[in-house]
């Protein structure tokens, strides 16, 4: 093998551990960029999960929080779940 067909190989190694990825929401490359489900339940089950950088991560499932939390209010069910405190 030659010296370029290694380089290429542990290139390709490197890659799968660090998804090098461009956020399709910020339009910025990072490493934290993955595939994350983002707590929705359509019947569609890819339509479930974004692509995200870690920033928008946080965005996006805070306001996917407050849709559910606004959801639940209007039929008389109170706070979401996961916001009670025990």
């Amino acid at each position: 093998m030659s010296m370029i067909s290694l380089l290429l190989i542990l290139l390709a190694m490197i890659c799968d551990l660090y998804f090098l990825g461009k956020c399709p929401k910020c339009k910025r490359f990072s490493i934290s960029t993955k595939r994350v489900y983002i707590g929705t339940s359509y019947n569609d089950p890819e339509s479930n999960f974004m692509i995200l950088c870690s920033e928008c991560q946080k965005e996006i499932l805070s306001i996917v929080k407050d849709m559910w939390n606004d959801y639940y209010s209007s039929q008389g069910f109170g706070i979401y779940e996961s916001d009670r405190k025990k």
